[in-house]
């Protein structure tokens, strides 16, 4: 007769024979798994294992998930992929966490630009993040490389659904711009086929005349800058035009000469035959000894100054004693000359900026001289000079520039 499980059993008032059996089990265990979201344990239910017996668990992590860490019995274990419970002799839990996998997306930009965001960043397995690729000023970019494949010009990148590491690159490189010269008949621009100039750079170009031309014109994207022999485009920044016209040199009238003693006031006046009229009073005691005078006009001016234009009058008065030229000659009295101009010598010119300058031999720039009065009703202009050089006038072109104007009283001549 069964007498369940004792580990005793006391036989009372023995009065006859008795017989007593036991039989035995080997102890049995159960170890209970529990896996997080994003993983499974296999098994998965609760095993009963043997005393002394060993039993594993293998741990898998879902696609996109990795292992965080395995628990046994409430002990952290660091992470595996399988467990074994060797020697069993306890009931025991085993525990696994997961988390979806991360990458890393380092960005890597060349000279002259970078990449936004720049730090190296971390992305959830199956998650889309995008970079923005900023040339620097006056740069371009080349291109964009991913993981070392180019992917061409673009100024975005997406990486979409991100399952590993990548890489990200920038390649950059200064703008370039054409500038293209063309030059009319007569006269050549050098270099003579279009430049390509980088982002920020300077390029000269060489306006020549033909032998028996000169330059009428020089236009820089359009807009004229005299008639310069050089023309400098500085920091260029876009695209480019110049364009030189040149005109057959005419034959210049020929020379006049006046004889001045010191005692004397001598009045000359010289009318082109296109109608200029220059008139040149030398006073007395303007000269020391006497002197000859050599008065030449010249229908043409090859070195305008920078944004100005020639407006056709110009001359040049030398001074000869015995023969011989005096080039560092100066009135004892200043000279007055009075020129008279015509609408059409400047037209497309603004006539409140008409400048009569001289030419200086040792700098070879020229100077502004004051004139004494400007008559814009009876156009003409008069001058106090006390050196001899050459002589021309200039004037803005119309809206180059804005002025305020006072009132300016002018004596009536």
């Amino acid at each position: 007769v069964a007498q369940g499980a004792l580990t005793s059993y006391t036989f009372s008032n023995v009065t006859t024979d008795h017989t007593i059996t036991a039989t035995f089990a080997i102890n049995t265990y159960v170890i209970t798994p529990t896996a997080g979201s994003g993983g499974s344990i296999d098994p998965a239910t609760p095993q009963t294992v043997n005393h002394g017996e060993d039993f594993t668990f293998t741990i898998t992590p879902d696609p996109g998930y990795q292992i965080v860490d395995v628990g046994v019995d409430g002990v952290a274990q660091g992470i595996t992929s399988q467990y074994v419970f060797t020697d069993v002799r306890a009931d025991h839990t085993l525990s696994a966490t997961f988390a979806l996998k991360t990458y890393v997306i380092t960005p890597t930009p060349g000279e002259g630009g970078r990449i936004s965001p720049a730090d190296p960043q971390t992305v959830t397995h199956g998650e889309d993040i995008t970079f923005t690729i900023i040339p620097d000023v006056g740069y371009q970019i080349v291109d964009v490389g991913v993981d070392g494949v180019l992917q061409g010009i673009t100024s975005t990148y997406v990486f979409t659904d991100v399952r590993a590491d990548h890489t990200l690159s920038a390649t950059f490189a200064l703008k370039t711009y054409i500038i293209t010269p063309t030059a009319g008949d007569g006269g050549s621009i050098s270099p003579a086929t279009p430049q390509t100039v980088t982002h920020g750079a300077d390029f000269t170009f060489t306006i020549t005349p033909d032998e028996g031309y000169y330059i009428a014109d020089v236009l820089v994207d359009g807009q004229s800058v005299g008639v310069p022999t050089t023309y400098t485009f500085r920091d260029v920044q876009l695209d480019r035009t110049i364009h030189a016209t040149f005109q057959a040199t005419p034959d210049e009238p020929a020379p006049i000469t006046i004889t001045v003693k010191p005692t004397e006031t001598y009045t000359f006046e010289i009318t082109s035959t296109q109608g200029l009229s220059v008139s040149v009073v030398v006073p007395a005691g303007a000269v020391s000894e006497t002197i000859d005078l050599v008065y030449q006009a010249h229908l043409t001016v090859t070195d305008v100054p920078t944004g100005y234009a020639f407006a056709n009058v110009s001359f040049r008065i030398t001074a000869y004693l015995n023969g011989n030229r005096q080039d560092s000659f100066r009135f004892e009295n200043p000279i007055t000359v009075t020129l008279t101009y015509r609408d059409e010598d400047i037209a497309g010119l603004d006539e409140r900026t008409l400048r009569l300058r001289y030419f200086s031999e040792e700098t070879s720039r020229w100077g502004d001289i004051r004139s004494l009065e400007h008559n814009r009703a009876r156009k003409r202009m008069v001058f106090s000079i006390d050196h001899l050089t050459k002589f021309a006038l200039f004037g803005l072109p119309e809206g180059a520039r804005n002025y305020i104007y006072l009132p300016l009283v002018l004596s009536n001549q």
